[in-house]
């Protein structure tokens, strides 16, 4: 589960491609942004060439078929358990 039990921890890289260091390290509500409008995060210097890591643990409220939905003009990934749901980790143009 995430660090502070509410919510998804995301790890910020200043680089696409998850070097360290990571320049900050938190808990997040939702993942959401538009980097059109604003970096998803103060510490990164450029709002195009950067890279998230999430993780946490999806509890459902109600049992059947979920949803996923992943959007992206660079490259995503979606990961359950380990095993990739879906995503096109490649630089768009």
């Amino acid at each position: 589960s995430c660090r502070s039990g509410k919510g998804i921890d995301a790890i910020f890289y200043d680089n696409m491609d998850y070097r360290e260091p990571a320049v900050a390290i938190e808990t997040v509500s939702s993942i959401q942004f538009n980097v059109d409008i604003a970096k998803p995060h103060p510490s990164l210097t450029a709002s195009d060439t950067f890279a998230i890591y999430y993780f946490g643990v999806f509890t459902p409220n109600v049992t059947g078929p979920h949803s996923f939905k992943v959007e992206s003009d660079d490259g995503a990934r979606l990961l359950l358990d380990g095993t990739r749901l879906g995503g096109d980790f490649s630089v768009h143009n």
